[in-house]
This record gives structure tokens, sequence and C-alpha cells, in this order.
């Protein structure tokens, strides 16, 4: 006798909602909504999940009169530090993103030293906030120069070519600026509080490299590296200086007074940012620096 059970039938997919799926698909990854939801998927589960916890995303902000939104902020146990956080879908094309060391360090007290913007209220002075910079450490992956490199992958046009680094750059160090103002206008840090301290880090998905080889040593004839190649080593995360334009800083009051060119240059604009693929969150987060909080 034959077999009479009744097995459902396949659900099938209408062509249009189909073809929407596949655009809707497209449109979602091209504005990078799917990883930024992956990265706070991928912090909550990083073993410094107990010091490190998502605060808020997408945070309004506004510095200069140009606003944006912060993708996210991470803040530690006593929410005396924000990592603000600009989460970056490289284009396939250039997801090759490589760093050099420039040769050239003006004798400046921060010049090799990673550090943090921060906010503090004075007891004395009628409890004027201003901020400062708070010194980190010294470290060997901090680079001075970053470019796109192409490695034989078909791009997205959607997403942006070369400029993605100083696009994030720009972008975070807007974030990181606007929640400075945001925090400073509200009258944070209270009186007897304690500081409040601020890093910008970039989350991407371009594979990260850096170069020891000296670029100072290119030809003065032509201005090229005569070398058939240069080395490079993979990297999971490093600090690139990038010196911000004086649009994207903050309101509050500084609290360092100087005439050196080169002082300036670094407590005012400079600011190293924290790069880092996905897999080396883990990695950034549980650093030693952070001890010292």
């Amino acid at each position: 006798m034959a077999d009479q059970t009744h097995k459902p039938k396949a659900k099938t997919v209408k062509p249009l909602e189909e073809a929407l799926g596949i655009a809707l698909k497209k449109v979602l990854n091209s504005h990078g909504y799917p990883f930024h939801e992956s990265v706070i998927r991928v912090i909550s589960k990083v073993r410094t999940r107990s010091l490190w916890v998502p605060w808020v995303p997408e945070f309004p902000v506004q510095v200069n009169g140009q606003h944006t939104r912060i993708d996210l902020v991470l803040t530690n146990q006593k929410n005396n530090i924000y990592l603000v956080c600009e989460c970056k879908r490289s284009n396939p094309a250039v997801a090759n993103w490589c760093f050099a060391k420039s040769c050239f360090f003006p004798n400046a007290s921060l010049a090799q030293h990673c550090y943090m913007d921060a906010l503090q209220r004075q007891p004395h002075e009628g409890g004027l906030i201003s901020s400062y910079v708070r010194q980190l450490t010294t470290s060997d992956r901090l680079f001075q120069v970053a470019v796109e490199v192409r490695g034989g992958v078909t791009g997205d046009d959607s997403v942006k070519g070369r400029g993605q680094i100083e696009e994030a750059a720009t972008q975070v160090c807007r974030g990181l600026n606007g929640l400075i103002d945001s925090l400073y206008q509200r009258g944070l840090p209270r009186l007897g509080a304690g500081n409040i301290f601020f890093l910008p880090v970039v989350i991407t998905t371009a594979k990260l490299w850096a170069t020891d080889t000296d670029i100072s040593l290119a030809s003065t004839e032509t201005g090229e590296i005569e070398d058939a190649s240069v080395s490079v080593n993979p990297m999971k995360w490093l600090w690139y200086q990038y010196p911000q334009s004086p649009g994207l800083k903050h309101s509050a009051p500084n609290n360092f007074c100087s005439h050196d060119l080169r002082e300036i240059l670094y407590h005012e604009f400079v600011r190293p940012i924290a790069i880092a693929r996905p897999d080396g969150l883990d990695e950034l987060l549980s650093a030693s620096m952070w001890e010292m909080f």
C-alpha cells in the first residue's frame, strides 16, 4: 500500500519578496548595521566583558555645529572611562589598512606616548571644569602614516574606496569631541566625583598591517622607496597618531598653557586612535594600561 503520509510543502518565496530580501541585505551591509551589531555581540562575549560594557549605541552629539552619531560607547566598571567607538566596514577592494612610522618625532613630551582626553572639575577657582591630557603608556605600536592598499578582491561600489582611514579617523574624533562637549555642557564631572577620560577607537573589518621599513630612506631624486618591496606584519590592533583639525575640537577650556608649538600640536590636536579588528578587541580591552584606573 502506498505511503499516505503527507509531507509539508516547502515554503515558496515569491519573486518580489526574494528580490526585496536580496536588496535589503545589500543595503544593510553597505550601511554597516550588521557589522555594528556583530561588534556588540563580540564585546559581550570577550573575557573582558566584566571590565567593559556597551554603554549606549548611536549616541547623537555635535561639535562646532557639526552633527553626528557615535556608533558605540563602552565604559568601564567605574564609569569614568568612555571608549568612543566607530565601526567601519571597509571596502573589500582596499581592505588592507597599512601603517608606517615617521622618522621625525618633535621633541615633545607626548610624541611617543599614548594618551587620553580628560575632563576635571577644579576644587578651587569656583569649581571650573577644564580639559587636559592623561598619559597612558609608551608603545611600539604607534604609527603616523596610514594608507589603504588593494588586495585583488572585487570592491563594493556602495562603500567608499581609498580615504576610508581618514574618514573613520575624522568621524571618531568628531564623536569623541562631541561627547566631551555634551558632558561638559551638562556640568560633568560633578565636584568630588573624579575625572572622566575619553579614548577614540575604530573597529574595522579591514586587515591591519604594519611595516618597520624606514620610509625616510626613499630616493631624494624620485621620492620613491627603491627596494623591491617593504616588510609587512599583520596586526590585530595598533595606535594611529591622527592630527585632528581645529574644527573637530571640543569647547571645554584646556588647562595646558604653552607657547611651544611642538607641545601645542600634541596636547591640542594629535590624538592616538586605537584601531582594532574584532579579533583584537580582547587584547586591546585587557591591556595592562587600564590597570592604572
